[in-house]
């Protein structure tokens, strides 16, 4: 288990810490969850020693959430443990009515509070006048009300005392707005409906609209909400979804058995949902409900009254007009023939498309007359995607101009109109003219983002949806428990179940889940490198525009409309979040860097369709595509022992969540690596180091190599600047596996790493460039592994597997030593470590 399991934690983003990043990945490290805004369920708010005043540190005093100083993350991570936080607070994070004095000393920025622990031993001394000890370097002299330090008297902070007030206890408050949470938007009313035979009941107690709807703190608390409504009523269930959240609820985007109310409009519930679930219709209810009780302020018990009939679903023609033209008439009805989609020429046709398999997009030259459309407005809560398509019959007798638009993630609206090509090709231009503000000519170098209108998405449309799912469900047939039908593999069958491990598709799709990529605009194989390129630059822009300080945030508005255009994210009904941290910044970094690695990565894997392939294995395929000699190492082997030792003896004293137990050792030898590293291969300082990284990212990691970010990624989340990382303590590099005790399988790499002569550093400072006479960089750590109980390999390379020792530096920001180079040559792979990781 971790220190901080379960835990939640925020930092006071207006405050710029130091080592800030090396404090996050502690409490991830340890189980801890990050958060970006304060809410209930907040155990703490992480501040600097110099406390800035923000709306998050006022929120959490009034929401009576522990503001703890960064300094207790420090003792944590030094004594391995969770340390007693009392002298680490600052507020009042207790209930109080203002019957206890309050106690304040002077900092750099104003006043600040002492803990609730110091504010009662200041109060107990205040009548004798004695001193109270702060920490190990402060006291408080109640004598002259100054903070003073122990090693110079001179050093001082007026100190105040603010008596007890003592009014009556004060009202609960109502939700403060802070600076980084979005104001609401007025959402338009809405009738609601009923049939005829509920008519007494529906005029008996009138519908609420939106615009009434008022949060009720508590009212809903650890109540699980599913909704089903439909299409038309899109505005008022993101008003709804608000107002249940901020009442203390929490809106599931798929219905479980933790669910329990689900929502319904008109007091009809969609057959599709009943039939799918059986227990929906058992908790199912008429929105109304919800609506009496915001305004009653308690939930009505008779759910009799709020009924629902199971209906067959229907998706309502939508009505605004700045999705559709007012004077187009709705398209005629047609039925989906069932058939599958096939790819004709260079595009292919829409999957929701009746009758898809009869047409093919209009090709004329270098232009494909198809365009997907993205726009994102996180201030309006705007999500949408466009599509456009000119289908031209296989017998070319009719023209059909094809639109599908709506919010990511949902169902969404669509419209086709028969026409003859000129008109088909005039109305296709006029659409693509309208959503983007640019003049269709194929679109060919010459598009311009205009704010406020879609964006094109680029993807590579080599295959469409269905087809997608159909080569994972190829690739699941090979796996170990149905090989019937497959040639028979000419590997080894460690490297095999190897090769299975890390192209596994369903994980693939799963982690590009987990960051809420829409699959549906980037599946996996279509992800553009131009798009990705275009993603690293938007956020190396916020990343400069933070560092620049002093910018409104209708800036970083503006900033993540661009980056969720370009990468399309399915946020459901949720408002997209800003990106106005240093700390959102990297995790989307690291989202980026993984895409890249699953841009190569679906290019491997889809070769399995190639015909002249259908005769192979697809594990040889796919080993192939690696580029890479992987062989299994003998466990009797001495360098096998060594490596064992290696991973047995470097653990970190202060990960103590698991242990590592080798499954296999592997010896890699990527094709072309010794002609690169030949330079370096007899340098005085060559180590044997980890690397660690997601399953996910080895099929690019194996066939590329280890790479350093392109120039146009921001440097947050570097310590020492754009390089590659290495570590001599083997779980420091195992937490970057991401496993959990479901998914307890990880990979680390052993690299050959050239160090040379290192700079040494203590604090985090971004490298561009090496001093002259230096080779690599060393982020210096608290501890090491023991230098006397170190092996040499036969080439004379380093392997420093002696148990962890302390090094007796303390005024570094690194518990463990980490190793940086900035030239991939300087690399030369050598083994690939498969590890059970053994929960506790």
């Amino acid at each position: 288990m971790g220190i901080f399991d379960d835990l939640l934690f925020t930092f006071n983003t207006k405050t710029v810490y130091e080592d800030q990043n090396a404090r996050e990945e502690f409490i991830m490290e340890e189980g801890g969850k990050l958060v970006k805004t304060v809410n209930k369920n907040l155990d703490y708010l992480v501040v600097g020693d110099d406390l800035v005043v923000t709306a998050k540190t006022k929120s959490a005093e009034q929401m009576h959430i522990k503001i703890v100083k960064e300094e207790w993350l420090k003792e944590c991570e030094a004594q391995g443990c969770l340390v007693d936080d009392k002298k680490y607070l600052v507020g009042r994070w207790e209930d109080d009515d203002d019957s206890n004095a309050r106690w304040w000393w002077q900092a750099d920025q104003g006043w600040v509070r002492y803990s609730q622990a110091l504010e009662e031993e200041l109060e107990k001394a205040w009548s004798t006048k004695s001193d109270v000890k702060i920490d190990d370097q402060r006291f408080v002299d109640l004598k002259n009300m100054y903070q003073r330090r122990y090693d110079d008297h001179n050093k001082i902070r007026p100190v105040k005392r603010e008596a007890p007030k003592n009014p009556p206890k004060a009202k609960k408050p109502k939700k403060v707005v802070e600076d980084d949470e979005e104001e609401k938007v007025p959402v338009k009313k809405t009738k609601k409906a009923a049939s005829d035979d509920e008519e007494d009941k529906v005029e008996k107690k009138k519908a609420t609209s939106g615009d009434d709807l008022k949060e009720v703190p508590g009212l809903f608390d650890d109540l699980i909400f599913y909704i089903d409504a439909p299409d038309d009523a899109e505005d008022e269930v993101e008003k709804v979804i608000t107002v249940i959240e901020g009442s203390g609820g929490f809106v599931s985007r798929r219905f479980t058995q933790k669910v329990r109310r689900v929502l319904c409009w008109n007091a009809k519930l969609s057959s599709s949902l009943a039939d799918r679930h059986e227990g929906a219709k058992d908790v199912a209810i008429d929105i109304q409900w919800l609506y009496d009780a915001l305004k009653q302020g308690k939930c009505p018990k008779n759910l009799s009254d709020y009924e629902v009939k199971t209906v067959k679903a229907i998706v309502p023609k939508k009505k605004e007009e700045e999705e559709e033209e007012e004077d187009e008439p709705p398209a005629k009805k047609r039925k989906n023939d069932g058939n599958k989609v096939v790819k004709k020429g260079n595009c292919v046709v829409d999957v929701h498309y009746p009758g898809a398999s009869q047409y093919h997009v209009l090709e004329e030259g270098n232009t494909a007359y198809a365009v997907m459309l993205s726009l994102t407005d996180i201030g309006q809560n705007n999500n949408k995607f466009y599509v456009i398509q000119l289908l031209e019959a296989d017998d070319k007798k009719s023209c059909v101009v094809w639109t599908r638009w709506g919010r990511v993630g949902l169902g969404g609206q669509k419209d086709a109109k028969t026409l003859g090509k000129l008109a088909a090709k005039d109305l296709f231009a006029k659409k693509f003219r309208d959503k983007t503000g640019n003049d269709w000519d194929g679109h060919n170098g010459k598009y311009e983002k205009i704010p406020g209108k879609y964006a094109l998405v680029e993807v590579n449309y080599d295959s469409d949806e269905e087809q997608e799912e159909q080569k994972a469900d190829k690739i699941k047939r090979h796996k170990p428990n149905d090989h019937s039908k497959a040639p028979k593999s000419d590997l080894e069958p460690s490297v095999q179940d190897l090769v299975k491990l890390i192209c596994d598709v369903e994980k693939m799709k799963l982690a590009m889940k987990e960051y809420q990529i829409d699959m549906k605009k980037m599946p996996l194989g279509k992800l553009s490198k131009k798009q990705l390129t275009k993603g690293f630059n938007i956020l190396k822009e916020i990343e400069e525009t933070l560092k620049a300080g002093n910018v409104k945030k209708h800036k970083f508005v503006d900033f993540s409309n661009q980056f969720y255009t370009i990468i399309p994210h399915d946020f459901g009904m949720r408002v997209p979040q800003i990106l106005e941290d240093l700390q959102l910044v990297k995790q989307k970094r690291e989202m980026l860097e993984m895409l890249v690695d699953l841009e190569i990565a679906g290019k491997i894997l889809s070769k399995d369709d190639d015909e002249e392939n259908a005769k192979e294995n697809p594990i040889d395929l796919h080993y192939k595509g690696l580029n890479t000699e992987i062989v299994s190492l003998d466990s009797t082997e001495k360098t096998y022992k060594i490596l064992q030792k290696y991973v047995r003896d470097t653990h970190g004293p202060t990960h103590q969540t698991y242990t590592l137990s080798v499954t296999d050792i592997f010896t890699v030898a990527r094709e072309g690596q010794d002609q690169y590293f030949a330079p370096f291969s007899k340098h005085d300082n060559r180590q044997l180091l980890w690397h660690g990284s997601r399953l996910t990212n080895w099929v690019g990691i194996l066939s590329q190599g280890l790479r350093i970010a392109p120039p146009e990624a921001p440097v947050t989340g570097y310590m020492f600047g754009k390089g590659v990382y290495f570590a001599d303590i083997v779980s420091k590099s195992a937490n970057y596996c991401h496993t959990n005790k479901q998914n307890d399988t990880g990979l680390l790499l052993l690299c050959e790493v050239a160090l040379g002569k290192t700079l040494n550093k203590k604090q985090a400072e971004n490298i561009v460039k090496l001093p002259a006479g230096y080779d690599s960089c060393m982020g210096v750590g608290q501890y090491t592994p023991d230098p006397t109980d170190q092996e040499e390999l036969d080439d004379g390379t380093i392997v420093p597997c002696g148990k962890p020792k302390h090094t007796g530096i303390h005024d570094t920001a690194l518990l463990y030593n980490e190793f940086i180079v900035y030239d991939t040559r300087q690399i030369r792979v050598r083994y690939l470590i498969k590890l059970r990781f053994n929960y506790k």
